[in-house]
């Protein structure tokens, strides 16, 4: 089964939650949001000093909850910007297992501009893979890689593969030119027709379909013949 690549961080793929990583040490408890037990994502603090999410906060406010899920006391929340400056110096393991530990706030940068492991397109075919495995990607996988013909050795690709079988290989079969009922290879119609053997069953093959074209002709003419005759009669 073909593993599926992660999605690179976005603010759109965490669901509002909080900050869910492998942290190199573990976080202070008052930089966790009580509602998603989670370290604040875009942290805001509530009047009694309690931390959220602040999704979390919103949603918990939507619900018709006008107190802090904590200690209860009634109030609103504002930006806690000196818990957000701490939150972003958190360091933890890069979850695209590139093996370094990356700042919360470098994140983004990270997952898609410096990471080893990010995901990138294939410059050829457009599918999505990791950075580190793009190589055997393009030499392995890739409909667009560059392949040879099993048959005439000639240069293609797995996507053009059976266009130039049927079109261009010069292997690819067809009937005889000279209507003998044989299948040909491109490149042997030569030494096919030279074939002394051959040689009357060709001609008797050619007289036959001479005469067959004579008789579609005569057929055509005695057809237009009688259409005019039919004409000129009304």
């Amino acid at each position: 089964m073909k593993r599926r690549s992660p999605e690179p961080c976005t603010p759109h793929n965490n669901n509002g939650n909080g900050h869910d990583e492998e942290w190199d040490q573990t976080p202070p408890d008052d930089l966790t949001c009580p509602i998603c037990l989670l370290v604040a994502r875009e942290a805001v603090s509530h009047i009694c000093g309690n931390v959220f999410c602040a999704a979390c906060w919103e949603k918990w406010e939507k619900a018709g909850n006008k107190v802090c899920s904590v200690c209860r006391q009634e109030g609103g929340t504002v930006q806690d910007h000196r818990g957000r400056r701490d939150i972003l110096n958190l360091t933890h393991r890069c979850r695209l297992q590139c093996g370094r530990s990356i700042r919360v706030g470098d994140k983004m940068d990270h997952e898609t501009k410096t990471c080893s492991n990010r995901i990138v397109e294939c410059p050829a075919c457009q599918e999505r893979t990791r950075l580190n495995e793009l190589q055997a990607h393009r030499h392995e996988a890739c409909v667009h890689r560059s392949i040879r013909c099993p048959r005439c050795n000639e240069q293609t690709t797995p996507a053009s593969l059976k266009v130039h079988e049927e079109k261009a290989c010069s292997y690819r079969q067809a009937p005889c030119p000279a209507l003998c009922g044989a299948s040909v290879a491109d490149r042997e119609v030569s030494a096919h027709l030279a074939q002394a053997g051959l040689a009357e069953r060709h001609i008797t093959a050619m007289r036959t379909r001479v005469h067959e074209l004579e008789e579609q002709v005569s057929s055509s003419l005695r057809f237009v013949s009688a259409s005019t005759v039919l004409s000129q009669m009304k």
